[in-house]
């Protein structure tokens, strides 16, 4: 697993208030289908690119679609059914490269808008290389959630035992 690379953020958490959830969750974070407006998806796949070592400049024109799934139901995911349980906050599907969200949401809650941040760190990843197993991307996404939270003021309670242990591949999760 590579390590993520610090650098200066072009976009300060302050600026970053300001301009997207300051200006209001129906104006500016969201659409009025209360979904992630475009641009604030852009400004977090900004901030990705800013705080780790990814190139994100060719997805900023076309983020990955966001939805919303409500916990007991079940979707596909991968071409499979699974459950969305009480312990799911977000998922993203690469191979629809969409974003599932768990209800409801908030843009305007920066505990919320860091699930999104996470998911899409993971839809970095994925448009940028290999993986081992999909659990090998937890460890770097929560790494950089965490790192968001800290510059909007937020202390998050992760358990970093149970993510080294999501984030692990054993040898039946690692597909040739």
């Amino acid at each position: 697993m590579p390590s993520v690379a610090r650098k200066k953020s072009r976009i300060p958490a302050v600026m970053f208030m300001l301009t997207v959830l300051a200006a209001g969750s129906a104006s500016g974070a969201t659409g009025s289908d209360g979904l992630p407006s475009e641009s604030f998806k852009v400004a977090l796949l900004e901030w990705i690119g800013a705080n780790s070592g990814y190139d994100v400049s060719a997805m900023l024109a076309s983020p990955p679609k966001v939805s919303f799934c409500k916990h007991g139901s079940t979707l596909v995911y991968k071409g499979k059914a699974i459950h969305f349980d009480d312990r799911l906050n977000g998922v993203y599907d690469e191979t629809t490269e969409q974003i599932c969200l768990a209800e409801p949401w908030d843009a305007s809650n920066i505990e919320d808008a860091g699930i999104l941040l996470h998911e899409l760190v993971h839809h970095v990843q994925y448009q940028t290389k290999a993986w081992p197993c999909p659990k090998a991307t937890e460890w770097e996404a929560y790494k950089l959630q965490e790192a968001w939270l800290h510059e909007m003021g937020v202390k998050p309670a992760f358990s970093w035992m149970y993510i080294l242990m999501a984030s692990s591949c054993t040898p039946r999760d690692v597909h040739p």
